[in-house]
């Protein structure tokens, strides 16, 4: 089943401002993005693939994988951050990607802006990049475990 939209707890939770009240956001949601956001998301994708295979170069994948455990987005953010990959620019495509309208504030239609965005701590935006990938960017592949 294709998945479109996943919901997060945001902890702490990000304030912003609507209709000119402060509001705490508790929770986001994600959306799955379209061929709209392929210019980022590809670059991501791509990104996150190269990565693995350099990781897997040397490795003895037939022993590996029996003693594999599920691969997670928390996952796939390790392979990229240890990887000779540039972290900075992959971050700087999801901003763009995150606040292309694919993440929404609560149960409401306040977009994350990038002035929200700025204000994630670098825990949450790393957790919030992990599940993104790990529901719409590589879900497809990672279903084949």
């Amino acid at each position: 089943m294709l998945i479109t939209k996943v919901d997060i707890d945001l902890d702490p939770p990000i304030k912003y401002v609507c209709d000119g009240h402060t509001v705490e956001a508790t929770k986001m949601a994600l959306h799955a993005p379209t061929m709209r956001h392929i210019q980022y998301a590809s670059k991501i994708k791509q990104s996150i693939l190269r990565s693995c295979m350099d990781a897997a170069k040397g490795r003895d994948n037939e022993e590996d994988t029996k003693n594999d455990s599920k691969i997670t987005g928390a996952t796939l953010l390790f392979v990229l951050q240890s990887s000779n990959c540039d972290i900075e620019e992959v971050f700087a495509d999801f901003k763009k990607l995150i606040t292309s309208g694919l993440a929404t504030m609560d149960d409401s239609n306040v977009e994350l802006s990038g002035v929200m965005y700025d204000k994630l701590s670098l825990e949450q935006c790393e957790f919030i990049f992990g599940e993104y990938v790990e529901n719409f960017l590589m879900g497809s592949l990672m279903k084949n475990q």
